[in-house]
């Protein structure tokens, strides 16, 4: 329950991601507009006042996608440009519009590249929504409602050991600046369902229960695959009680138990669906936002030679027979990277019993920032799944950590909606803009890690 000291910011949290996020209208009718605005500005003096807002969180082609295959789903007509993934395998192209009006299996029928866990995300709110602008509000209202819940239980985890009362209306603060800094795609894509089921898994890790951390981080992995590879980190965060096989093994059982389940529709389609979704995403290149791309990115241009990143799988990505090496080479860099972390904080001594919880909210930052740094991919929506989990750290630390998170996010914004032809055409200031968020993400990763005691010789001591 909210304190009567945290309404008006929980009021805020909510107006901002529900309402003020979810403003603007897509693409095509947001260029219109541009046009008659440009040409009679008095014309249209609410529309020019509003222009700027319109602008920056304008609708993101995924929405359109998702608009699209839920119309192809439901047997509606829909515009087939919007599911042009770019350079894609031959079973995730060539969907065409139809209008019979009934349902048409996903995976069997209309190919996806998510998971089951996502599809009724993708389609409810295209059974009552007339147009795309509509649809693309409620979904964006959906994704919202997700991100406040996200951050209630984040924030409700962190008073577990921090309850003073203005903490708890600072917390609530802290998420309106992270939610106006991450801007509209913090609800335009479905990362706000992984950051939910990260959050719960989270909060179900801090109170040890093992069963429900097992489904959460089950669905998470089902949905997204690589938060699944958090489990570890959040086991070894709390050795002293995972060093009872009985709770050991009913976290790793209900973990898998979930992700099958969450995966089962794809096997169930019976076309080999699941593996044609891994291979969809195995044969993507290396991004020009992860960490590998920025620094593979950098050198090049460093030596004269700045490549521009191509558009396919929905993303723009390198492609060269070293980046395709690099690219390959990121799985077993994310593998080794996650299990070096679980290692260490298996083995560190144990935290007291009031710095547990800090100790495993930090451990779960740094698992992600982790995955963050050594992924292939890393598109801006990722940082969406840290801004509950920046806000379940208790104390003075959380702070710390959030103002650091508070910056990654701001830049990525910046460059996504100022200037993304210069990330992707590598020119220099894009190549910088990169840089610098990295940068910003490997502190937050080092922070977390001295939170944990990683860093230091001795155990974590409560800020």
């Amino acid at each position: 329950m909210t304190p009567r000291s945290a309404v008006v910011p929980f009021a805020t949290c909510i107006l901002i991601a529900v309402v003020w996020l979810n403003q603007s209208v897509g693409l095509a009718e947001w260029d219109a507009m541009k046009v008659e605005i440009a040409a009679a500005p008095r014309d249209h003096i609410v529309d020019f006042v509003r222009y700027p807002f319109l602008f920056l969180y304008r609708r993101a082609p995924d929405e359109a996608m998702y608009w699209a295959t839920a119309r192809a789903i439901l047997g509606r007509p829909f515009d087939e440009a919007a599911l042009d993934r770019g350079d894609v395998p031959a079973s995730f192209a060539g969907v065409r519009s139809v209008s019979d009006g009934r349902w048409h299996a996903p995976y069997a029928e209309v190919p996806l590249e998510y998971p089951p866990p996502a599809v009724p995300f993708i389609v409810l709110p295209a059974l009552v929504a007339p147009t795309f602008n509509a649809y693309a509000r409620l979904f964006g209202g959906l994704m919202g409602a997700c991100l406040v819940a996200a951050i209630a239980i984040a924030i409700r985890t962190a008073r577990r050991v921090s309850i003073v009362d203005g903490s708890n209306r600072a917390s609530w603060w802290l998420a309106c600046a992270l939610l106006l800094a991450h801007g509209a795609i913090a609800i335009q894509r479905l990362d706000a369902v992984v950051a939910l089921l990260l959050a719960l898994a989270v909060d179900a890790a801090v109170r040890r229960r093992p069963v429900w951390l097992g489904v959460w981080i089950g669905l998470a992995g089902a949905t997204k695959f690589v938060p699944l590879l958090l489990l570890p980190v959040l086991i070894a965060a709390d050795a002293t009680f995972y060093r009872d096989r009985r709770q050991l093994v009913r976290v790793t059982a209900t973990a898998a138990t979930a992700f099958a389940i969450g995966l089962a529709p794809m096997a169930l389609a019976g076309n080999g669906a699941l593996g044609e979704l891994l291979a969809y995403h195995a044969r993507r290149g290396l991004h020009v936002e992860s960490m590998v791309g920025t620094l593979y990115g950098a050198a090049r241009a460093l030596v004269g030679h700045a490549e521009a990143a191509t558009l396919d799988f929905g993303s723009f990505n390198f492609h060269t027979p070293t980046a395709d090496l690099l690219a390959r080479a990121c799985t077993a860099l994310t593998l080794a990277a996650i299990a070096l972390l679980a290692f260490f904080l298996w083995r560190r001594e144990p935290p007291s019993d009031e710095d547990r919880a800090r100790h495993i909210a930090c451990a779960a930052l740094a698992g992600t920032a982790t995955l963050w740094l050594t992924g292939k991919v890393f598109s801006p929506q990722y940082l969406t799944w840290g801004i509950p989990l920046l806000l379940a750290v208790p104390g003075a630390a959380g702070v710390r950590l959030v103002g650091i998170g508070l910056g990654a996010i701001l830049l990525s914004q910046i460059y996504l909606r100022g200037y993304y032809d210069y990330v992707y055409n590598q020119r220099a200031i894009g190549i910088a803009s990169l840089v610098v968020r990295q940068l910003s993400i490997v502190l937050l990763l080092a922070m977390a890690m001295k939170a944990t005691g990683l860093l230091s010789r001795r155990p974590a001591r409560r800020s």
